[in-house]
């Protein structure tokens, strides 16, 4: 066929029907390129359900994991029973990233919207049966990064029973060892304290006092300890790492972990909250994890470093900040002794909860305080007797 013919006048112009032909031609070829461009169905595909539908594609396992204690979220635990909605909570990222992703197999279980993390319909349904899901925050910050949280299903215990040292008394168990948590996890007790330090090479151990077998925590290094110390029971001295794993065993008892100011340098005591926060992300114990201290800046620190870090503040001999200076300096509680909250308590404590602060009395062993606190709806009761403030609450 011609494609071109003579008009008179010396014009050329195209023949029509060529030009048909040549336009579905055309047409073809581009539908046949559209069509061949590959639709991942890879597992790993990244899905950001607030993005752009033509958001490029990216894989998982070009991500790599971090440790950023920065990135947060202000619940870990979904409550099936009270929930409004299927937010687990309000996702707090380091400034400097812009946006977070979900690998393919993740938005099965989660979605992103806004700034908050949601549970999809499948999701909620595997977190209710499984009782906890993982979920990758893929970002980009430089290189490519992931961080990893732990969700889990409310099924911790919400008797207020704080084992103070973990239940040790009754079976003459070594306070703050590994079978003194077991025993508190066993009674199904709401949380069980114990009291962390740090050795000269950085190793974090669980004991409630500076010294053990005559040695100085602070001042030795971990091998030394463990090789010339051993508790009553015949244990090691534990590390945080070690307590904190047992932990997250089962999801009855949770922990309130106690830092004990340095004896060294103010310096160290930060350093100290630093490395504790580190440990706790790294092991996905965010859920599990409250904290204690007697210094505010530590507690400042610990909030610092992870914005939505329950921490409460502790004072047993002289008169303690007020709920509304605990919530102006964003303390999520306070553990104080029952001598120092004045001739009123009940109204101490219910200006308290007006103010969203989490109340617990310390450290208290008797029936006649027991019963007192609990009609005052304290939110814990820390005590070396937790067998028997178990029978007040059941």
């Amino acid at each position: 066929m011609k494609y071109l013919r003579s008009v008179g006048n010396g014009k050329i112009i195209l023949n029509p029907i060529a030009l048909l032909i040549l336009l579905s031609v055309t047409c073809s070829s581009c539908q046949k390129k559209i069509n061949v461009t590959p639709n991942s169905t890879n597992s790993d595909t990244l899905i950001n359900r607030s993005s752009p539908v033509n958001q490029p594609q990216l894989i998982e396992t070009e991500y790599q994991v971090v440790n950023n204690t920065r990135i947060t979220l202000s619940s870990y635990v979904y409550a099936p029973s009270i929930a409004k909605s299927n937010v687990i909570g309000k996702l707090y990222p380091d400034t400097l990233i812009k946006r977070f992703f979900l690998s393919k197999s993740d938005s099965l279980n989660f979605y992103i919207k806004g700034d908050s993390l949601y549970l999809t319909s499948t999701g909620e349904y595997r977190l209710k049966t499984e009782g906890q899901l993982d979920v990758n925050l893929l970002f980009v910050d430089i290189i490519k990064k992931k961080k990893t949280l732990r969700i889990l299903c409310d099924r911790f215990s919400h008797n207020k029973i704080i084992a103070h040292r973990g239940a040790w008394r009754a079976l003459n168990y070594p306070y703050d060892s590994l079978v003194s948590l077991a025993r508190a996890m066993s009674l199904g007790c709401e949380a069980s304290e114990f009291d962390v330090w740090m050795t000269t090479d950085k190793v974090l151990v669980v004991n409630h006092d500076p010294t053990i077998g005559g040695m100085q925590i602070e001042t030795s290094n971990y091998n030394d300890l463990i090789n010339n110390v051993k508790l009553s029971n015949g244990e090691k001295l534990p590390t945080l790492k070690e307590y904190i794993s047992l932990a997250m065993t089962q999801q009855i008892t949770s922990l309130e972990l106690e830092i004990k100011p340095s004896e060294i340098s103010a310096g160290r005591r930060l350093e100290i909250a630093d490395s504790v926060i580190s440990v706790v992300h790294q092991l996905k114990a965010q859920a599990w994890t409250r904290y204690t201290c007697f210094d505010y800046n530590v507690l400042q620190k610990l909030k610092k470093d992870d914005v939505n870090a329950r921490t409460a503040f502790i004072n047993g001999t002289t008169i303690p900040y007020t709920p509304a200076v605990l919530k102006y300096m964003g303390i999520w509680g306070f553990t104080y002794s029952d001598s120092v909250l004045g001739t009123n308590p009940a109204q101490y404590i219910s200006d308290a909860h007006k103010l969203g602060i989490n109340t617990v009395i310390s450290t208290t062993d008797n029936t006649t305080n027991f019963k007192y606190y609990l009609s005052i709806n304290v939110d814990g009761i820390m005590t070396d007797n937790p067998e028997l403030l178990l029978t007040l609450v059941k």
